[in-house]
């Protein structure tokens, strides 16, 4: 039985290391999120979480990345969830209401 711990596909541990590296997810996050807040982030206020939870059939599931950015305001959470598909899936958005 494959441990459901471990990315299934290869691309998908490429891209876990890579947005493992706080400043590859900070450029990832100024590029997508072009808001003048995102210009007053620096690496040193983001924190990798390492997260997993149970689901509601009790398998564990793992996220794929979670910084935390502490703030004066508080904490804002960041969750990067993964999901190359090779070929159309139209459970998609269901599947996405599993990690929510």
């Amino acid at each position: 039985m494959p441990d459901k711990r471990q990315p299934h596909h290869t691309h998908d541990r490429g891209y876990r290391e890579l947005l493992s590296s706080k400043r590859a997810f900070l450029e990832l996050l100024k590029t997508f999120v072009r808001e003048e807040w995102t210009k007053n982030i620096d690496e040193d206020s983001l924190v990798r979480v390492e997260k997993s939870y149970i689901l509601q059939d009790f398998s564990e599931k793992e996220a794929d990345i979670i910084y935390r950015l502490k703030t004066k305001g508080g904490d804002v959470i960041f969750y990067v969830l993964l999901e190359l598909q090779s070929t159309v899936d139209y459970l998609m958005p269901f599947r996405l209401l599993l990690y929510m």
